[in-house]
């Protein structure tokens, strides 16, 4: 501010503060309070720094697990793996600021994730544990030291703590890099190549093939399968017409060109199919994110059909798992 500026305002200041005799006292006390706010910097400035004060703690939006706000700043994410008591685990944690969320699982066991929120601050991380399905709840508490956590796990079924020991690993991969392995069961019509280091979960009527990087678990990063007989009916209903495959129950020719298949090629002795639709991410604890990516193909192959629908990271693999489909000469004798 000039001096010339500084001059007049403490003139206009003075002039409104005189005793007055005919002005009410009251709008006169307001208007002063109002006039030496804005003479004095000192205050000005304290109420613009409280005024930004919000917007350095500016919550994040799109992460998961949605178990715990996360500042924008500082950010940092770690991958780590080793042992609760004589468990094996791996983890992933996402820190925003204060605020700190992740999850683990058991690579020995089912994959059932146990979802993290918590806090992170000067004197080490604190971590309540929700549990998916059976997985366990809890609290964990520790510190990273040279990139490793060190602390305890205390297991809401008892008072004992468990000691934690994790060492930081890379970032697992989803692209399917690495052997791979058949998939064979009995129970199911189709059988197919899946990479080795993945983990394969009967979930109702489908399967799902897990992807072992636990930031991909977060963000329901799967592939799901739907096998059968007769004509596709996973997620969507197809029906082969004249003018090629559509979105069934049944032909329309009406709707043929909004409804058909985008690309449908034969390799092999096999029909594939592939989808276009939207793609939306969603936390595997729950909540949407934003829009995502994913491959959906259907193969088709001497009666039986197999659907591949893979989202986030495991939509990479969706190709080579449909390429290697084939039927299974035991099951489809029955």
């Amino acid at each position: 501010m000039s001096l010339i500026a500084a001059a007049i305002r403490e003139r206009s200041v003075k002039h409104w503060c005189r005793p007055a005799q005919v002005y009410d006292l009251k709008m006169r006390a307001i208007a002063c309070a109002i006039a030496l706010l804005l003479l004095n910097p000192s205050i000005l400035a304290q109420s613009d720094a409280a005024a930004k004060e919000p917007q350095d703690n500016e919550l994040q939006s799109g992460y998961c697990p949605r178990t715990h706000d996360l500042e924008a700043e500082p950010q940092e994410e770690h991958w780590l793996e080793g042992a609760i008591r004589n468990n094996k685990v791996r983890m992933y944690l996402d820190r925003g600021g204060g605020g700190v969320v992740g999850l683990f699982y058991a690579p020995g066991g089912d994959w059932t994730p146990t979802f993290l929120g918590g806090e992170w601050g000067a004197k080490g991380i604190a971590l309540l544990a929700e549990a998916a399905d059976h997985a366990p709840k809890g609290h964990l508490q520790g510190h990273l030291v040279k990139g490793a956590f060190i602390g305890s796990w205390t297991p809401e079924s008892s008072g004992h703590a468990d000691p934690v020991r994790l060492a930081a690993i890379k970032q697992p991969a989803c692209d399917g890099r690495g052997a791979w392995k058949r998939f064979d069961d009995p129970k199911w019509p189709v059988s197919f190549s899946y990479p080795a280091s993945w983990h394969i979960k009967e979930d109702d009527d489908a399967l799902r093939l897990i992807c072992p990087d636990p930031e991909a678990m977060a963000y329901n990063g799967v592939v799901t399968i739907w096998e059968d007989k007769g004509k596709p009916g996973g997620p969507w209903d197809l029906v082969q017409c004249a003018n090629g495959w559509q979105f069934g129950p049944k032909c329309d020719d009406k709707e043929s060109d909004l409804f058909r298949v985008t690309n449908a090629s034969q390799q092999q002795g096999k029909t594939i199919l592939s989808l276009d639709h939207e793609w939306r991410v969603y936390c595997s604890d729950g909540g949407y994110v934003a829009q995502g990516d994913g491959e959906d193909q259907v193969v088709v192959l001497d009666g039986y059909w197999a659907e591949f629908m893979g989202a986030g990271a495991a939509y990479e693999i969706v190709d080579r798992l449909v390429k290697s489909a084939s039927p299974r000469a035991a099951h489809n004798a029955k």
